[in-house]
């Protein structure tokens, strides 16, 4: 470095300061040991030659090196420029001391947080528990924990300049700590719909609506809801689209082929047992009742042909699901309840707790369940009418 001076015999340069603050003796000093000041804002340049390294160095040569660079640009409109054609390395201490955090602030508040000392990145918090965790400073309370009925995290995307409308993924928290969803939000050509998908804190998922029933929830608008295309290399042939699987393995699916839909339910004989042909089909049969009926929720009254649920759950029971007049379950039992702990719990965790008073759970019936004991009785029928002469 040159420094240049100015003397009585002109003007000459220095090609090396030191400035050393004496440490004994009646020559030594304390404070600062160089402090540069103006009166009218002249700037102070430090530059580095067109072939050198500048380094600005503050603090003393052990391990724990601290120190303060502050630029100040109030006042005009500059911008603080920090660029290299190399890389830009932010290091608080040295290798082998204990790592150190940094903060980036505007003015007094913290915007992002990078925990030294536990690797970790934190945006709205100077607490990551995460690689990386964001939380919305909006919500924050007087210990520091999230608020309740609010967005607790946000990652957004922007597609206009006036990010007026929010696309992202936001965390949401309920009523109490334990309930806080995930939900997904986008804008289309339907207009700003806002949230599209939600999993619940139990897990349970929602597509088009906001509250699950089921593991899945698919809430559509119209038109098919669900599409699923065959992407095999024959392009036609048969594939499983949807298969139902349980601890049995493959327990039945549905099927699509080049023109066609099957719907399969698991029937090889070598899982099944107590296999007998000579049961009385046409005795049961007629203790069916088919009825014609609207549903209550046809504006248009159109009769169908069917049966009551109940009616058959006594002479085909594999054909109907559910119990006649049952309550849909209004909450469950869950970790925290005493009766799904210990080692001999009464209950376990999803078990129904309690039922809703106004929204019942309705019976379902597979009407295909009916239809060996039809082609049986038209067996036992035709029998019949054989051993009569006809």
């Amino acid at each position: 470095m040159a420094l240049t001076k100015v003397t009585g015999q002109g003007v000459g340069t220095v090609d090396e300061v030191l400035i050393q603050k004496a440490s004994s003796g009646a020559t030594a000093t304390s404070g600062t040991v160089l402090t540069v000041e103006d009166d009218d804002n002249t700037a102070l340049s430090i530059l580095g030659g067109s072939s050198s390294v500048l380094a600005l160095n503050f603090g003393h040569s052990g391990d724990n090196d601290e120190g303060i660079l502050s630029f100040n640009t109030t006042s005009g409109s500059e911008d603080m420029l920090l660029s290299s054609t190399k890389d830009i390395t932010l290091r608080t201490t040295s290798t082998n001391a204990t790592a150190g955090d940094i903060n980036f602030k505007s003015y007094n508040t913290t915007i992002m947080h990078i925990d030294g000392g536990n690797n970790r990145v934190g945006i709205g918090l100077t607490s990551p528990q995460e690689l990386l965790h964001l939380k919305d400073g909006d919500i924050a309370i007087g210990n520091g924990t999230a608020s309740n009925n609010a967005v607790i995290g946000r990652v957004g995307f922007s597609t206009d300049s006036s990010n007026s409308r929010f696309i992202g993924i936001e965390s949401f928290r309920g009523s109490d700590a334990a309930n806080a969803d995930l939900r997904f939000h986008t804008y289309g050509g339907d207009g700003d719909k806002g949230e599209r998908m939600r999993i619940a804190n139990d897990g349970d998922i929602s597509i088009g609506g906001t509250t699950a029933t089921a593991a899945f929830n698919l809430v559509g608008t119209g038109g098919s809801n669900v599409q699923i295309q065959n992407n095999i290399a024959s392009g036609t042939g048969t594939i499983v689209s949807i298969g139902f699987i349980n601890d049995n393995g493959l327990i039945g699916s549905i099927q699509c082929g080049g023109s066609s839909t099957s719907y399969e339910t698991s029937s090889d004989y070598r899982l099944k047992e107590n296999v007998d042909y000579t049961w009385d089909a046409t005795t049961r049969l007629k203790q069916l009742k088919p009825a014609r009926f609207n549903f209550i929720t046809d504006d248009t009254n159109t009769l169908v042909d069917g049966f009551l649920a109940h009616e058959v759950s006594s002479i085909v029971p594999e054909a109907i699901s559910g119990t006649k007049d049952a309550m849909a379950v209004e909450t469950r039992y869950t970790a925290d309840d005493v009766e799904t702990q210990g080692d001999n719990p009464s209950k376990n965790v999803g078990d129904p707790k309690t039922y809703s008073s106004s929204k019942i759970d309705p019976q379902g019936i597979d009407q295909s369940k009916l239809v060996p004991l039809l082609v049986k009785t038209i067996q036992e029928l035709e029998a019949r009418l054989t051993a009569g002469g006809l």
